[in-house]
């Protein structure tokens, strides 16, 4: 045995207590209860419970070694201690066989005359095998054990507490020797009033046992109360239900919580009974109808849709009901209010405490216009796997930061020359012309930090046969939910047939521009020069003067008085600066006529004062140009094309560079 003998017996005993009002309410206890007199510590009672509990063994009028001589030996030694000491004792045994464990105490009481000792024995196997099933049943357990009477005390006709246990001493909040002879209705007045005073009043005025909750203030408890009476007086099993009622008022909040979320759910929730009936409906389901949420009670799917849409509706909720488990469907319904929805409903099935199926409940979103997008998507996906797998230009995904090539079309590939097996691994750098990676580069991180959206060049690949291909690459980004670099998009045009025909006719320009500039040069004795741009500011002096722009004739007065001043200032003689001034008036004048106004400025280098003369226009056509350059007062409509025999006559050397968009002319003249 494992004893506790923490608790003191205190207060008066037994003695004030009526036998038969003791024994009558013993009799009845769950627990078995006998009591033992003498030294040797004999049976003079036996309660059902202790009855039952020892298989009606024979013990009544026998001592206890008698009686049980395979316990004596630890069960006297105690007994001799409580009677000689007064103090309490309690132990966990299995007297009655392995499977059962059994709970007593034993306590001194003044039995007439004489000590006795009560013992109490609780038969707790299931409470022992239940914790062994499951801890997290212990504190329901607990409570359960807790509320089956184990607090207790007695009253007689006059409403005196006779015996109070130690359970119900806490319970009471008192110490048992200030209730023992006391009023019930002295020492707690404010239960007048209450049902505890009405309802024990009744049951013994009646002599029927009542039963009743009751919120008792000065002790801020809620008490279950079990009162049996007596023709001596009345004994009572009280339980705190406290917690219980906290927890009751706390599921109706949850309750009411949870209404307040179904009803102002953006869904439609509903609950049927296994008939399909509705029973309940949140107010998105009653506003889908049209109707108030009470009258949608009672009615089912046959009353509010066409037959079949209500038809398939009931089918769903027979498979939830069949299967035991939630389950997720895609509805089709039809309602005036709002046409034709998509919903995905998932619905499960309704049980009780014992797992007993009544109904059906179901959440249903409006995935309408999700769905729309869904099939959007997937025809946009289509539509995007059509132009990568059978478009005629290259197509080539690839990752941002490293620029791996993560997926390639057939044209991409036939375009350089690889498989698909030997593109894996491959990036744009390993097939892209060393002197175009720096801007590829650049191109790729302008788009991934957002400064330019896309980007369109032109840009040399390697094939695997190591020929060079020219293509038109233009690449935009994709980008993560987040907004994240996701993939680049490069789309790449053959344009080698193209670039190679430029290379043709650029070689041709270059070569006739070469044979008229030898023409030109021998002609002129070496006055006119044709240049290119780059070589045209190769040759060019420092700026002496603003910049004028020319755009009409009426500012060619003043252009011409601020020109002279200038040339003055670098020491010109009247008579060059008059002829100078004459030969940059005419370079200007055909500036506005045929480019549609231009530039001016003086330059001077170490032996020469220069007049540049700028404009946009369309150029001088190549085949005018020496008729332009050696005809006098020959005119076309391109820029210049006048005025070189004025020139000519000036200056000591005039530099021309033309081409569409930039045609340039510099008056030099030896100082």
């Amino acid at each position: 045995m494992h004893a506790d003998r923490s608790t003191e017996a205190t207060g008066p005993g037994l003695a004030a207590f009526s036998r038969d009002v003791l024994f009558a309410v013993l009799e009845d206890l769950p627990i078995g209860v006998a009591v033992h007199v003498g030294p040797e510590f004999t049976y003079v009672y036996l309660n059902r419970a202790l009855r039952a509990l020892s298989g009606d063994r024979k013990m009544l009028g026998l001592p206890y070694a008698e009686a049980w001589p395979d316990l004596a030996d630890r069960v006297v030694p105690v007994m001799r201690e409580v009677l000689e000491t007064g103090k309490p004792f309690q132990a966990e045994d299995r007297p009655f066989g392995e499977s059962r464990y059994v709970t007593f105490s034993f306590r001194r009481i003044r039995l007439d005359t004489d000590n006795a000792v009560l013992v109490t024995a609780r038969d707790t196997t299931d409470e022992v095998e239940a914790q062994r099933q499951a801890q997290v049943e212990a504190a329901q357990l607990d409570e359960v054990l807790e509320r089956m009477g184990d607090a207790f005390f007695g009253l007689d006709r006059d409403w005196r507490f006779t015996y109070v246990n130690e359970r119900g001493a806490r319970l009471l909040a008192r110490p048992r020797e200030e209730l023992i002879g006391e009023s019930i209705w002295d020492v707690f007045p404010e239960a007048k009033g209450t049902a505890f005073y009405s309802e024990l009043q009744r049951a013994m005025r009646e002599q029927r046992p009542v039963a009743f909750e009751e919120y008792y203030a000065p002790l801020d408890m809620w008490a279950s109360v079990q009162a049996h009476p007596s023709p001596s007086g009345l004994s009572a099993f009280l339980s705190n239900i406290t917690s219980l009622k906290q927890r009751e008022a706390a599921l109706a909040t949850s309750e009411a919580q949870l209404r307040a979320v179904i009803d102002n759910s953006p869904d439609i929730i509903q609950m049927k009974d296994l008939d399909g009936t509705f029973i309940r409906v949140n107010d998105e389901f009653a506003r889908l109808f049209g109707m108030p949420k009470e009258e949608v009670i009672g009615k089912s799917d046959r009353d509010l849709l066409p037959a079949d849409t209500a038809r398939k509706l009931e089918e769903n909720d027979h498979l939830v009901r069949e299967q035991g488990r939630p389950v997720q469907f895609e509805e089709e319904v039809s309602v005036p209010s709002v046409g034709h929805r998509l919903y995905l409903t998932t619905k499960f099935p309704l049980k009780d405490a014992s797992g007993r199926v009544y109904g059906t409940a179901g959440i249903s979103a409006d995935i309408t216009q999700r769905a729309e997008q869904e099939r959007a998507r997937r025809e946009s996906e289509e539509r995007f796997r059509k132009v990568f797998e059978e478009g005629p230009v290259g197509i080539v995904l690839v990752s941002p930061d490293g620029l791996e090539i993560v997926r390639a079309n057939d044209t991409y590939e036939r375009m350089l020359g690889y498989t698909k097996e030997e593109m894996t691994g491959v990036t744009l750098f390993d097939v892209t012309h060393p002197d175009d990676h720096a801007k590829m580069r650049q191109l790729a991180d302008l788009v991934i930090s957002g400064e330019i959206p896309f980007y369109r060049w032109e840009k040399r690949y390697v094939r695997k046969d190591t020929s060079v291909l020219w293509v038109a690459a233009t690449g935009s980004l994709m980008r993560d939910e987040e907004g994240r670099p996701s993939l680049f998009i490069d789309m790449v045009e053959d344009i080698t047939q193209r670039k190679q025909a430029e290379t043709a006719l650029r070689d041709k320009d270059l070569a006739i521009r070469k044979a008229y500039s030898d023409v030109i040069d021998a002609v002129t004795g070496g006055k006119l020069v044709l240049m290119t741009p780059e070589e045209l500011r190769e040759v060019l002096g420092r700026q002496v003067s603003r910049e004028w722009r020319a755009a009409d004739y009426e500012q060619f007065s003043g252009l011409r008085h601020e020109l002279s001043e200038v040339l003055r200032r670098q020491h010109m003689t009247e008579d060059d600066i008059h002829a100078y001034v004459l030969a940059g008036t005419e370079a200007v004048t055909n500036s506005v006529k045929h480019g549609g106004g231009g530039t001016m400025r003086v330059r001077k280098t170490a032996h020469a004062v220069q007049i540049e003369v700028s404009d946009e226009g369309p150029g001088i056509d190549f085949g005018d140009l020496p008729r332009a350059a050696l005809v006098p007062g020959y005119s076309t409509k391109a820029s210049l094309g006048m005025g070189f025999t004025i020139m000519l006559e000036v200056c000591d050397r005039l530099l021309l560079t033309t081409q569409p968009g930039l045609t340039s002319i510099v008056l030099e003249k030896a100082i």
